[in-house]
């Protein structure tokens, strides 16, 4: 006998497992996902905030430095000490020399000059020099004919800024003046202007601003006018090009209540307007330093992810092995299954309720398909017997059957007609009973038996009963199976008159019902007793366990050959009346 071998095939248990495992790891990873993304973002939005507070600071620092400017300076212009020297003579006397001295009374108390100061000079309208700190501006430049000292005095506030613009003015052509601008402010008399206090400021020591706090000291900054110029670049040199590019970049959404911010070449720049001086402050701030606070957030989402996924498999592995132990042994139960019994399965008690309810739904089976093959063997031994029985039965009446032939032959030679039907009977019944070809017969041919049988009997006992049978000519030819009749009427005549001499009655009716053929035999005998009736109808419940003859052997004749809803059915009274009623199907109606 061949085998079928099938592949190996995964379990469910695994497959279901796998599945859950793979959508609560998607689950997972989607949660670590969004929560790092919005991290990241609010991240990335707490650093450009960070920046813009910073930079605010940063303005509001180096606009109180401008401040701290403006207000000696204009208290400077206000002392009736340079009023007179502006309006004063080329003379040198004693007054000009008490002006004089007043004003460097001024000014030393004004300790900022020392700090940020290059120089302070006033002057009149002609840009002659009258007074000078430092002797640092050159006497023959002429600062109010200049370019930058005319686009200064445009400015509408009172204090006029101007970046760096150059060495030119100074009387020795230094490169330490390079990052030095000025501050204009007008000295006036009834809205006229008597001259002009200018004082250059180095823009190095406002640097120093930017690296007060640690944790910005490597960022760069630039400091730029309202039109883009370079003031001054504390960390590195650019070159002009590049200042403009950044200013481009950043005065798309120029604002000036709050700071401005955009990302160039990789870098964030963040810019603030300095209120006093209407220039701006940028800084710069590698994106390294965003890219390094995301890539730390993300790392530790890895790490938390890899984690994940390893908890999932063990515990995938866990489940797996909790659910698999149970089923493999139901499965291996299975498998294994030769017909034998129902086994006990104590070690599954603490197992899962649905696999208890199917190895004990199994084991109910294998108990009922093992009673089921006993009934079988049980029933294929009996047949055995029976046909063994009926082979060595078939001789004796084969012989009687011939010798009865031989005496009715005998019988029409001597012409006596009584004997003559007694033996055509008599062989009638005994070939009947011994043909064995086939179990089914016509309904004429099994009430031609009852006929023969009830014959035999009334010339026995010619008062002890009469019978009639009432049968429709179109059922005659129905198939039906042998001897169904012949086991009931049989025992009406022992049982239903047994000590009678006369008076019984035996009717056989014959009808047609909804698909069903219907048969009533009815006698007038002593009935059957409550007690033998119960014992009866047991008999024909265990008909098919332990066969026998008679009217239980019948009814499980029937039900074998047309199905358990067909039968015989049994009503009597007690020295009354006997009726048993047979149903079988009328197949040829269907």
């Amino acid at each position: 006998m061949l085998k079928h071998h099938h592949p190996q095939q995964s379990s469910i248990i695994t497959k279901t497992a796998v599945s859950v495992a793979t959508v609560f790891l998607a689950a997972i990873f989607l949660l670590i996902f969004g929560i790092t993304y919005l991290n990241s973002y609010w991240m990335h939005h707490r650093i450009l905030t960070d920046k813009q507070e910073f930079v605010n600071e940063i303005s509001r620092s180096i606009d109180d430095q401008f401040k701290s400017l403006t207000t000696p300076l204009v208290s400077l212009g206000n002392q009736s000490a340079v009023h007179r020297l502006l309006n004063s003579n080329d003379t040198y006397d004693s007054s000009w020399l008490a002006n004089i001295r007043e004003v460097e009374t001024s000014i030393s108390q004004i300790h900022i000059y020392y700090d940020h100061v290059v120089d302070l000079v006033i002057m009149n309208t002609d840009s002659k020099i009258l007074f000078s700190v430092t002797n640092a501006l050159s006497r023959n430049y002429d600062f109010t004919g200049s370019d930058w000292f005319q686009k200064a005095l445009e400015q509408p506030s009172a204090i006029k800024y101007v970046p760096p613009h150059g060495v030119d003015h100074y009387s020795r052509q230094n490169e330490k003046y390079a990052n030095v601008f000025s501050v204009i402010y007008p000295v006036k008399k009834a809205d006229k202007v008597e001259g002009y206090i200018l004082c250059e400021v180095n823009a190095n020591k406002i640097s120093s601003l930017f690296y007060g706090t640690s944790i910005h000291s490597a960022e760069g900054y630039i400091m730029v006018d309202e039109d883009g110029k370079l003031i001054y670049d504390y960390v590195n040199d650019r070159s002009p090009d590049e200042i403009g590019d950044i200013w481009t970049a950043i005065n798309r959404n120029r604002t000036t209540d709050t700071p401005m911010q955009t990302i160039l070449n990789g870098n964030l720049y963040t810019s603030k307007q300095i209120q006093t001086t209407r220039w701006f402050i940028i800084s710069e701030t590698s994106n390294e330093i965003i890219r390094s606070s995301a890539n730390s957030i993300w790392s530790f989402a890895i790490v938390i992810g890899c984690a994940a996924v390893g908890f999932c498999i063990l515990i995938l592995r866990y489940i797996t092995r909790r659910l698999q132990k149970p089923v493999d042994s139901v499965i291996e139960r299975i498998s294994s299954y030769d017909g034998s019994g129902a086994v006990a399965f104590d070690d599954m008690d603490n197992s899962f309720r649905e696999i208890t309810v199917i190895r004990s739904k199994f084991e109910e089976m294998a108990g009922k398909i093992n009673s089921l093959i006993n009934d079988v063997y049980v029933a294929q031994m009996h047949q055995k017997d029976i046909e063994l029985e009926m082979l060595v039965s078939q001789i004796n009446p084969h012989f009687l059957y011939n010798v009865l032939q031989t005496i009715h032959g005998e019988a029409v030679l001597h012409g006596d007609r009584e004997i003559e039907d007694m033996l055509s009977a008599l062989g009638e019944i005994l070939h009947y009973t011994i043909d064995h070809s086939d179990e089914m017969t016509t309904i004429a041919r099994e009430i031609q038996h009852v006929n023969n049988y009830l014959g035999f009997y009334q010339k026995r006992f010619p008062r002890l009963f009469v019978y009639s049978v009432d049968c429709p000519e179109d059922l005659m030819d129905h198939q039906i199976l042998k001897y169904l009749l012949q086991p009931v009427i049989e025992n009406s005549i022992k049982h239903g008159f047994k000590d009678r001499k006369e008076g019984g009655e035996i009717r056989l009716l014959i009808t047609r019902g909804q698909g069903d053929i219907v048969f009533e035999v009815f006698d007038n005998g002593h009935g059957i007793s409550a007690e033998r009736m119960e014992e009866i109808r047991t008999n024909m419940e265990l008909a098919l366990r332990n066969p026998g003859v008679g009217i239980a052997n019948t009814n499980a004749r029937i039900r074998l050959k047309y199905g358990a809803s067909y039968g015989i059915v049994l009503d009597s009274l007690e020295e009354e009346y006997t009726r048993v009623i047979i149903t079988i199907p009328d197949e040829e109606s269907r």
